[in-house]
């Protein structure tokens, strides 16, 4: 079949120069746009569990941070020093010898057991090392103890805590809203041409560089169940929504909606993590994608500072032909993602992960299938009362199996570097005495950046975006 026929039946045009020319600009957009597009609701909904997940460990270091260090020279030179020996506590937990800690406190709380500040600091640190009885026995007591509002909303937090850690099951929901700049939503090619059958055509109209805002939502909800098998265990399960609205690209308007379900048993050897998934994935407010998958992760401790991971992801992609492009269905196929990494605590406030990933993606057309291979970073801080940072980085390589002669006789190779920035902080931090507790409690705010380059053999895929988020988010837990 000629590229000329194969276009008349991929896009239903008329066999004219200018009519071919026109679609194929519009059609190679939105195919330059769909692996991306397919991927964004889940890129951007572990991102924000990455942020919920850090903003958590970054409020329960919050109560534990000093910047007094003492060493144990120091207390022995003056062992009797109460204060001194405080100040010696919270240098143990800012070196994360938490038991440590929790010793020198029962010292302290021997000779005067009327310190409510140390005794409330005693009670927080048997709930970082779980022992819940105590703590609870601990807090109770000095919650009975006359005190400033705000320190008795604390301790009560930390009684409500330690009753969600008993129950067998809990649940998490989250609200995410935010505001994005893109500076080249439609993925124009930096060289403001497009190739049909290895001609270069220019842009113009809708079809060049495009500068858009967007309005995100990302809602989730999520349980765990305790089996109540003392290794722990636990059923989890999860439904997540993302809607991106575009202000004036409207045909990338996004809304994705993903249901996952499965187990997390621990054994000797790793925490193993097994579900199952279905994602909806609508481009334009038509259905534009369907998959369902399975998913294994295995993780283990090496050390209280080095842990290692590995995963295996397949899924079924059932793509659906929209207005825009009725050539979508050529990408259905398995999609098999294998990754590896390990994760290494520099300090209790800081860690870096490194990671390695190959995906083999296939596809009804030999075009869309592809070979890729991902290396990937990231930094985490957590920068004291709350605030934290995260920077990652990803580079990849994905080797197509055929060229698209439609487009260009070349076989398509795309190189893509990703680095994203994100700054996040409680709300409280800034507005804490504006806003209500029930309020300001779990509400977090952040602001990322995110520099995008494609580069390709194929000119069509060559091309560069940055874009800026604002987010305001809220956990609640049942």
């Amino acid at each position: 079949m000629t590229s000329g026929s194969r276009l008349v039946r991929r896009w239903g045009i008329l066999p004219s120069v200018v009519g071919v020319a026109c679609c194929v600009l519009a059609g190679s957009r939105v195919r330059a746009q769909e692996e991306a597009e397919s991927k964004v609701p889940a890129r951007e909904s572990a991102a924000e569990a990455e942020i919920e997940k850090t903003a958590a460990a970054a409020k329960a270091r919050a109560p534990l941070e000093t910047r007094a260090h003492v060493t144990f020279e120091q207390i022995l030179a003056d062992p009797d020093n109460i204060e001194l020996n405080f100040r010696y506590a919270k240098t143990q937990v800012a070196r994360n010898d938490v038991r440590g800690a929790a010793a020198t406190l029962e010292r302290i709380l021997l000779v005067d057991p009327a310190l409510t500040q140390v005794k409330l600091f005693y009670g927080i640190v048997l709930f970082r090392l779980d022992n819940l009885e105590e703590a609870e026995r601990v807090l109770r007591d000095v919650r009975e103890r006359p005190m400033p509002p705000s320190l008795r909303a604390e301790v009560d937090g930390y009684l409500r805590e330690i009753r969600l850690r008993r129950q067998a099951t809990r649940f998490a929901a989250s609200l995410g809203l935010g505001y994005q700049f893109d500076t080249n939503r439609n993925a124009a090619p930096s060289s403001k041409q497009r190739l049909l059958s290895d001609s270069p055509i220019g842009l113009s109209g809708t079809s060049r560089k495009r500068r858009d805002t967007s309005l995100l939502l990302i809602e989730s909800l999520g349980f765990t169940h305790d089996l109540g098998f003392q290794a722990g265990h636990q059923l989890i399960g999860s439904f997540d929504h993302f809607l991106g609205e575009q202000t004036t690209v409207d045909d990338l308007d996004l809304q994705a909606f993903s249901f996952e379900g499965g187990a997390i048993v621990r054994t000797w050897l790793a925490d193993v993590t097994a579900t199952g998934f279905f994602d909806h994935v609508s481009l334009s407010r038509e259905t534009f994608l369907l998959s369902p998958g399975v998913n294994v992760a295995l993780q283990r401790d090496l050390t209280k500072r080095l842990n290692l991971f590995a995963a295996n992801r397949w899924t079924h992609e059932d793509f659906h032909g929209i207005t825009e492009n009725a050539a979508a269905p050529e990408r259905t196929g398995d999609r098999d993602i294998v990754s590896g990494g390990a994760r290494y605590a520099l300090s209790p406030a800081m860690a870096v992960t490194a990671g390695l990933a190959y995906e083999n993606k296939q596809a009804k057309a030999p075009y869309n299938a592809y070979d890729g291979f991902a290396l990937n970073g990231s930094h985490t801080w957590l920068l004291g009362k709350g605030q934290f940072a995260i920077n990652a980085i990803s580079y990849g390589l994905n080797v197509y199996d055929e060229p698209d002669r439609a487009i260009s006789a070349r076989t398509r190779r795309d190189k893509q570097l990703r680095v994203r920035c994100t700054y996040g902080a409680p709300v409280s931090l800034f507005l804490g005495r504006l806003l209500p507790a029930i309020i300001s409690n779990d509400l977090t705010t952040t602001l990322s950046y995110e520099y995008f380059r494609s580069l390709s053999t194929v000119t069509n895929y060559t091309y560069l975006n940055s874009k800026i988020t604002w987010m305001l988010a809220k956990r609640v837990e049942f």
